[in-house]
């Protein structure tokens, strides 16, 4: 459905006090021009859009062009203002998408690799030979070598020999793997060297 403008008080209705046929002039004598200027600021698909922005923003407040001294201008300067508001907002997106990445990465890469180095690990304690899994449990939870031997009613060389066997598996088994968690898993190896 077609909106009809109001006659003008003189009761002719001309082109000129038509806003639909005033912007429809504007559209046609400006569009291309404006979009190349957009394109200095914004990619083509961004200028088109923003520039098609302005004009429809030029009929919703068409009360004020009959106003304007200088309208190619200002509608110049409103193409200007859309890209350069895109371009702000564009970076803010970047930045805040950036900022989200980082501390993902940090974050839950990091808890990633430690819940994947830590379920490797337990794997690896599981296969060990009963004896030495057994000390190597006692050892994670913070008993010395002669607790340990005291608990199992074993000789403290045993307890270091049956260790010395744990943490050559386990370093055959998981290579580097541990090296790359960082902090906690950096202390596990320290237990095994």
């Amino acid at each position: 459905m077609e909106e009809k403008s109001t006659p003008p008080a003189n009761g002719k209705h001309t082109r000129e006090n038509d806003p639909s046929a005033k912007i429809q002039d504007l559209f046609i004598r400006y569009y291309a021009s404006l979009i190349s200027f957009a394109r200095r600021y914004v990619m083509p698909d961004t200028a088109e859009d923003l520039v098609q922005d302005v004009f429809v923003r030029l009929w919703e407040d068409h009360e004020r062009l009959s106003r304007l001294e200088d309208l190619p201008a200002y509608i110049y300067q409103m193409v200007r203002h859309r890209c350069l508001n895109h371009i702000r907002n564009e970076k803010t997106r970047v930045e805040r998408a950036k900022q989200y990445m980082e501390a993902w990465d940090e974050e839950e890469i990091g808890g990633f690799i430690e819940e994947e180095t830590f379920r490797l690990l337990m794997e690896s304690i599981e296969e060990l030979p009963p004896a030495c899994r057994a000390i190597l449990s006692l050892g994670l939870q913070g008993h010395k070598a002669h607790e340990i031997a005291a608990r199992l009613n074993l000789a403290i060389s045993t307890v270091k020999k049956q260790k010395q066997i744990a943490r050559q598996i386990l370093r055959r088994k998981l290579g580097l793997l541990v090296l790359y968690t960082g902090g906690y898993w950096l202390r596990v190896l320290k237990f095994f060297s």
